[in-house]
C-alpha cells in the first residue's frame, strides 16, 4: 500500500475504500440488509478449543464445508427465498453455459445436470433463458445484471465465473436474489506469470517493435537495441500467485528480485530470494516493474504522476494485471518525458482500447489481455469452475464463493449491532502497519460477560478478516471465505475469550484486535508487548475507539481519524481544531487520553472529509506533536 509522508513527524495512507455508516439496529444497517438478503442457508463450523488455566479461553478454528438450509424468517426481505439443498436423485439440474468453456469441464457437468451450450446470447435473450436455469457460467463477456437476477425468479442457485475478475456480475444482486456466485481463482496463475515473463524479454529486446519493422522491409538493427536483464533490479508489486511465480522465473533470468506486498510472507519471501520493501523503495530502486497486484478503491491509478516522479528515469513497467491500476493518461506523459522507457500492456482501464495514444506509442508493447490465454490453463479453469458449480448445486460449501451466507438470525441479530466496530477496527489495524511489513499473527479478543464457550464469535471474525484483507485486496470477504482467504493471505488469526465484569446482556463488552511481529506507522499504537493494539466498542449503537495502544481514547469511529501523540499542554485540541477548521475539515469528534498528567497525551479527532496534505503537513508541525496519522475508515 502506497503511503507519503505528510512531516517528518506524521504519515497518512494512501485512499482506501469508504465504509457507509448506519445506525446498527436490525431496521437500518447496510451490512445487516446484506447478510439478511442472502440465500437462506448457514455453515456449520467446528472450532478446536484449547482451554487456559484461567477463565480466558483461545480458539484455533477450522471450517467444516458443511451447508444446511434454514427457513427464511417471516419477514425476510429476500424477494425470492432459495433452497440449496442437494436436489432429489431424478431431479437433474439446468446449467447454462453463456460462453466457450474447456471440453473437460463441460464433461464434468453434463455428469451433472444437463448442459446447454449458448453463445454470444444478447442481455433480452439471457433474460429470457435464465428463469428455467439452476446455473449459469460465464467468462468475462456475459453481464449478469440485476435484470438477470431478477428475471431468474429465484431458480438460478450458482452463478459460476470462470476466471478470477467477477466485475461483470452484480454481487449485491446476487447476494439479495440468494444466489451463490463462485470464481476459479487458481488456474490462470502459471498462464499469467509465463504471459509476464514473455512480455519483460520482448520489451526488454523490441521484439514486437523489430518484428513490425522487419515485416515492412526494413532492416534497422541499431534503432531496436535493447537491455539485458541480468543484474537488473525488478520489482514485483503484489506477491500473490502470480507475482511470486513471476519472481521465481525472474530469478532464473538473473534478475534481482524485490517485491512489494502487505501479505507476504517473510519466509515465502525468503525461500525464493527475494526482499520485501515498502512501495516508495520499490518506486526508488526498480529497473523493471511488474504489477500483480488487484483492481481495488485503494490500488485504482496508484500508478500515477506522482508515482512515477518517484521512479528511476530509465525505468520499464509491465501490467498482467488490472489496466486500472495505471492512470494511462499518466503513464503516457512518463514515456513522453523519459521517466519510462518503455512499457508493456496486457490489460486496460478500457477493453478493447479506442483511439487510445498509449497502444499506439512507439516504446510500448501491447498484448490483448492474453494473460490466461493457454490451451493448459484455460482446460484447468474449465474444470475449476465446473467443480465449484457441481458442488454449489450439491448444496457445498465452495471455498471460491465470493457472496454469503445466512446465518441463524438470532445470532445476527444479536451480533449486528458489533459488525461495524469489529470491520472498522480491522481497517484500523492494517493501516498502522508500516512499510514492507508482512502481516502474519493477528489475535483478537472479545471481553464478555457471558461463558466463552457459548458466545458465537464467527461474524465477528469474519467481519475483522474483511477489515484487514478488503482494502489492499481483490478478495470479497465474508462469512462463506473469511477463513479460507485468512488462510490464502497468509494470516493466523487467534480468537481469545476474556470474562469481563459487564453485563450478561449484551454479548460482547469489547473488541481487542492486536497485529504482532510488524512495525507501526504510529509507534503510540504499540502496546507493552510490542504488539500493534486497538480496542473498540459500542455505545449508544455507535462504534468507538476506545484504546490505542496503552492509552484510553473515546472517539467514535465515522468519517476519518487523525490520530496525534502530543506533549500534554494546554491549547492542544484549538491549535489542531483552528488548522482543520481553516481548510473545511469539520471534526467530528475528539477526545484526549493520558497516563500521567503534562506529559504524553493521545489526542483522537474524528473527523468527516479527508484533510488535504498541506493540511496535514500543519497539524504535523505544531511543536508539541511528535507523531501522528491520518486514517480512512
Amino acid at each position: 500500500m502506497a503511503m507519503a509522508s505528510a512531516s517528518a513527524k506524521g504519515v497518512f495512507s494512501s485512499p482506501l475504500p469508504s465504509s457507509s455508516f448506519s445506525n446498527p439496529s436490525p431496521k437500518s444497517s447496510s451490512l445487516l440488509s446484506f447478510l439478511r438478503n442472502t440465500a437462506s442457508t448457514t455453515t456449520a463450523i467446528s472450532f478446536k478449543l484449547s482451554h487456559s488455566p484461567s477463565h480466558s479461553r483461545c480458539h484455533f478454528f477450522t471450517v467444516n464445508n458443511v451447508l444446511k438450509t434454514v427457513a427464511p424468517t417471516e419477514n425476510s426481505d429476500l424477494n425470492h427465498s432459495q433452497d440449496l439443498s442437494p436436489p432429489s436423485p431424478n431431479q437433474r439440474s439446468t446449467i447454462l453455459v453463456s460462453e466457450k468453456l474447456g471440453e473437460a469441464g463441460l464433461e464434468l457437468l453434463r455428469s451433472f445436470g444437463d448442459v446447454e451450450c449458448l453463445y454470444d446470447l444478447s442481455p433480452d435473450e439471457l433474460c429470457s433463458k435464465i428463469s428455467s436455469c439452476d446455473a449459469l457460467i460465464v467468462r468475462s463477456g456475459t453481464k449478469v445484471t440485476r435484470q438477470v437476477f431478477e428475471a431468474a425468479k429465484g431458480r438460478l442457485k450458482v452463478v459460476g465465473r470462470a476466471g478470477v475478475g467477477i466485475d461483470n456480475v452484480d454481487l449485491q444482486a446476487a447476494t439479495e436474489s440468494g444466489c451463490l456466485v463462485v470464481n476459479a481463482p487458481t488456474a490462470n496463475t502459471v498462464a499469467a506469470a509465463e504471459h509476464g515473463i514473455a512480455l519483460l524479454a520482448a520489451m526488454a529486446r523490441n521484439v514486437a517493435q523489430a518484428d513490425a519493422s522487419v515485416k515492412a522491409g526494413k532492416w534497422q538493427r541499431s534503432k531496436y537495441v535493447g537491455v539485458s536483464l541480468v543484474g537488473k533490479t525488478l520489482a514485483v508489486m503484489g506477491f500473490g500467485k502470480v507475482g511470486s511465480e513471476v519472481a521465481r522465473r525472474a530469478k532464473g533470468l538473473g534478475m534481482h528480485v524485490i517485491a512489494h506486498d502487505p501479505y507476504a510472507p517473510t519466509d515465502r519471501a525468503r525461500a525464493l530470494g527475494v526482499e520485501l520493501v515498502s512501495f516508495n523503495q520499490a518506486m526508488e530502486t526498480a529497473d523493471f516493474v511488474s504489477l500483480h497486484m488487484p483492481l481495488t478503491p485503494t490500488t485504482s491509478k496508484v500508478f500515477n504522476d506522482e508515482t512515477f516522479a518517484k521512479m528511476k528515469k530509465g525505468v520499464r513497467i509491465v501490467n498482467v494485471a488490472r489496466g486500472g491500476v495505471i492512470d494511462e493518461d499518466a503513464l503516457l506523459r512518463a514515456l513522453e518525458s523519459g521517466i519510462v522507457a518503455q512499457a508493456a500492456l496486457d490489460v486496460f482501464t478500457e477493453e478493447p482500447p479506442k483511439e487510445s495514444k498509449l497502444v499506439q506509442h512507439e516504446n510500448v508493447t501491447v498484448t490483448p489481455h492474453l494473460g490466461a490465454s493457454t490451451k493448459e490453463a484455460q482446460a484447468c479453469v474449465a474444470i475449476e469452475i465446473a467443480e465449484a458449480v457441481v458442488g454449489a448445486l450439491k448444496g457445498e460449501l465452495s471455498a471460491t464463493a465470493v457472496n454469503a451466507p445466512m446465518v441463524p438470525p438470532e445470532v445476527l441479530s444479536e451480533l449486528s449491532p458489533y459488525f461495524l466496530v469489529a470491520e472498522k477496527l480491522g481497517r484500523l489495524a492494517v493501516q498502522l502497519v508500516a512499510g514492507g511489513s508482512g502481516i502474519r499473527d493477528v489475535r483478537v479478543i472479545y471481553r464478555s460477560a457471558r461463558n466463552p464457550d457459548v458466545l458465537d464469535t464467527r461474524l465477528l471474525r469474519a467481519m475483522i478478516t474483511k477489515g484487514i484483507v478488503e482494502p489492499i485486496s481483490a478478495s470479497f470477504v465474508n462469512l462463506v471465505n473469511a477463513d479460507f482467504t485468512a488462510k490464502q493471505k497468509g494470516l493466523r488469526i487467534i480468537e481469545e475469550r476474556i470474562v469481563a465484569d459487564s453485563s450478561p446482556e449484551f454479548p460482547v463488552d469489547s473488541i481487542q484486535v492486536q497485529i504482532s511481529n510488524v512495525d507501526s506507522k504510529f509507534k503510540s499504537a504499540v502496546s507493552n508487548n510490542g504488539d500493534i493494539s486497538i480496542e473498540g466498542k459500542v455505545k449508544f449503537g455507535i462504534p468507538h475507539l476506545t484504546c490505542v495502544g496503552s492509552s484510553a481514547v473515546d472517539v467514535s469511529l465515522e468519517g476519518n481519524l487523525i490520530l496525534c501523540r502530543q506533549v500534554d499542554q494546554p491549547g492542544m485540541i484549538g491549535q489542531v481544531g483552528n488548522i482543520l477548521a481553516e481548510n473545511n475539515v469539520n471534526v467530528s469528534f475528539m477526545s484526549v487520553g493520558r497516563t500521567v498528567r503534562r506529559k504524553k497525551a493521545i489526542m483522537a479527532i474524528g473527523v468527516d472529509e479527508e484533510p488535504d496534505k498541506e493540511t496535514l503537513k500543519r497539524i504535523g508541525e505544531v511543536p508539541a506533536i511528535e507523531e501522528f496519522v491520518f486514517l480512512k475508515l
